[in-house]
């Protein structure tokens, strides 16, 4: 069994698909799965969906206002069809966060592996008893091996007890610390939409321009 819906826990499933007979993958709260490309164009290649419709949704939905056509695209774009939720329609793996107000997969094509057979979709997790696995929604399931890809979570013991305490979402940018603004956090802001490496490196320019300045 596998728990969680991150781009991770997508590649152990591609993984794991072609070596084991069945796979419960457990989503404990849900999941937005959206394609990496899409052909939004009919005589164009498959472009990044976002790099691709990014005109177009500025002009339906200013970022100022959120993106709500985008949602729509994601839809479409994912399985085809405008009914299926949050670019699945697996009621197991459905909850109540607005698009693009939580985390998004960007690995949609491991959706088809879940087939209730050899992939089958779960939600969150009850107890677990021995091997068995009793999930929030009554069922349960006979599991040998937990997988966990549920992300972790960042500590600085070596802080003084006044600025480790402090969110990362409180600092100035998501990215100075009020009280200290010699100290950073570069890398700690994860986009719904790209990449997490790049905007590391954008925001390594302003401490540093910051250091020449002082």
């Amino acid at each position: 069994m596998l728990i969680g819906g991150g781009e991770t826990a997508s590649d152990v499933v591609e993984e794991w698909c072609d070596n084991v007979y069945r796979l419960v993958w457990s989503i404990p709260r849900g999941m937005h799965f959206f394609p990496k490309f899409a052909k939004i164009l009919p005589n164009r290649q498959p472009q990044v969906l976002d790099k691709a419709s990014s005109r177009t949704m500025k002009f339906v939905a200013p970022f100022t206002k959120g993106k709500p056509g985008l949602a729509w695209v994601c839809k479409w774009t994912t399985n085809g069809s405008l009914l299926a939720y949050q670019g699945h329609g697996i009621s197991e793996w459905k909850n109540d966060a607005k698009f693009f107000h939580s985390f998004i997969n960007k690995n949609c094509h491991v959706l088809d592996r879940v087939d209730y057979h050899h992939c089958v979709p779960k939600g969150a997790i009850e107890s677990v008893k021995g091997t068995k696995v009793h999930f929030c929604d009554g069922t349960e399931e006979e599991v040998d091996i937990i997988i966990q890809c549920t992300g972790f979570k960042a500590e600085f013991p070596m802080l003084p007890a006044e600025i480790k305490t402090v969110p990362l979402t409180h600092n100035y940018k998501y990215l100075f610390n009020v009280e200290d603004p010699t100290l950073a956090f570069i890398g700690y802001v994860r986009p719904v939409i790209g990449s997490l490496i790049t905007i590391a490196e954008v925001q390594s320019i302003l401490p540093r321009k910051f250091s020449q300045d002082v």
